[in-house]
């Protein structure tokens, strides 16, 4: 029997933690500019380590394995938070809001050496009051959104779909966007 993604992530006695990996999609690439910071930078502190890592390989992933995954950090309760928890934070307080649980997807797929993903800030709604972190992952000529705080599963990034999730800022590779 296999063991659920998230336990597994979880019974992790050292979380070895590397993120955003690989280049831009050639549709995301057009609409980002670097930058040389952004107005999270001071309340990232705690998972700059996390942003500035690169991951070594080039790991792919099924789409299966990423819905497991989607659905064990979905089942986590909802917990707004101020600071950026970190994976090891969400690990052992089983409490997290949408920037901790896209950083621990995150560090769950560089662990598995995905590249191609960027964290992303910005609004989930066009109407959105408050900002929302989420992940995109570029695969097979594909953006796909990763939302673990309001999906059970990944979904195509559409245009029709961007509409709903406005880009503010991005992640990647060690470096800064502007979107």
């Amino acid at each position: 029997m296999k063991t659920p993604a998230f336990a597994t992530f979880r019974s992790l006695s050292f979380l070895f933690v590397a993120l955003i990996s690989g280049g831009l999609g050639a549709v995301a690439q057009a609409q980002l500019q670097q930058v040389s910071s952004t107005p999270y930078d001071r309340q990232m502190t705690p998972v700059r380590n996390i942003l500035e890592q690169r991951t070594q390989g080039n790991g792919d992933i099924s789409l299966t394995e990423l819905n497991s995954y989607m659905r064990e950090l979905r089942s986590i309760p909802y917990q707004y938070s101020l600071n950026w928890k970190t994976p090891e934070q969400v690990q052992s307080e089983f409490k997290a809001d949408c920037k901790a649980k896209a950083i621990a997807l995150y560090s769950i797929l560089k662990q598995r050496g995905v590249g191609d993903v960027r964290l992303v800030i910005g609004m989930r709604t066009k109407k959105s009051k408050i900002t929302h972190a989420w992940l995109e992952m570029d695969q097979n000529g594909k953006t796909y959104l990763l939302d673990p705080t309001y999906y059970n599963r990944i979904r195509t990034l559409s245009d029709e779909r961007r509409g709903n999730y406005v880009q503010n800022y991005a992640y990647e590779d060690g470096k800064k966007f502007r979107i």
